[in-house]
């Protein structure tokens, strides 16, 4: 099984403008990447410096980029290239953003089959009576895996989102798979 594992970084002057997506296709499997996309999108604003700092997207990216408007068409293409069924999962609500831009820019939205990874491993952490507070980059570690990459770089972060992915996903199937076992016990 396949999904996209999707990461936005926004600059958050007044209303937060998207100015980079980053998506990665993983085979749940294996853990690898199938495709890629990552595009730093044109703001129209100056960022925010504190932004600058946390994620190392400078002024001079944004600026030669292209606007969302422009954007977000290539990056619904790519979906529904990807041979996953447009299954999207994402770290927070970056989904939910993507698509109330498409709606105000009255950009098309596909069809989308949409879960919040950072919902699911609040109830893993829940589970686990570990604190249902903290980052990709805490939860990573609160499952054995630690960051690799960039961290605030929406394809690093859309990568480990993915790994951490993977290793719920395999929680869930070992669960069900002892519960199927369970059943034809006496």
């Amino acid at each position: 099984m396949n999904l996209i594992f999707l990461d936005l970084e926004l600059n958050q002057l007044q209303q937060p403008k998207v100015i980079q997506i980053g998506a990665v296709a993983l085979n749940l499997k294996t853990g690898k990447r199938i495709s890629n996309f990552d595009q730093y999108v044109n703001p129209m604003e100056t960022l925010d410096p504190y932004i600058i700092d946390l994620t190392g997207i400078t002024q001079k990216m944004v600026d030669e980029a292209r606007p969302i408007e422009e954007v977000l068409p290539d990056f619904w293409a790519w979906v529904e290239d990807q041979p996953v069924a447009n299954k999207v999962v994402a770290w927070g609500k970056d989904i939910d953003c993507l698509k109330n831009i498409a709606k105000e820019l009255a950009i098309p939205i596909p069809q989308l089959r949409e879960l919040d990874l950072k919902e699911m491993a609040r109830w893993f952490k829940s589970a686990k009576d570990i604190s249902e507070k903290g980052g990709l980059v805490t939860t990573l570690g609160e499952f054995g895996l630690s960051f690799e990459g960039t961290a605030h770089n929406a394809l690093d972060d859309a990568f480990n989102t993915g790994r951490l992915g993977v290793v719920l996903f395999k929680i869930i199937k070992t669960a069900y798979q002892l519960q199927s076992v369970a059943k034809g016990l006496p």
